[in-house]
């Protein structure tokens, strides 16, 4: 077998397998990153912004309701039913 055949790991499994290797090895952060070479702004990245799971459920039923309708008409539907939503979310 050739090296290209491994998959990729994502950067929020690798931020896990620092924190697993933080707690059981005892090493510092810094440490554990330059090992697994991993940036450690990776490492303490956190997400500003939730999910919207009432958004998402909504646009769900929209769509199943009117399956012709783009992400354009469905925009100015949730305008009409007053939700506050950037049109680059939906």
């Amino acid at each position: 077998m050739e090296g290209g055949d491994r998959k990729k790991v994502g950067p929020q499994t690798r931020r896990e397998a620092v924190l697993v290797m933080q707690g059981e090895v005892g090493l510092s952060q810094r440490r554990t990153c330059g090992l697994m070479e991993l940036k450690r702004a990776t490492c303490r990245y956190r997400r500003r912004r939730g999910e919207d799971q009432r958004l998402r459920v909504r646009l769900r039923e929209l769509a199943e309701a009117r399956r012709r309708f783009g992400y354009r008409r469905l925009q100015v539907l949730l305008q009409r039913e007053r939700w506050q939503v950037n049109h680059k979310r939906i």
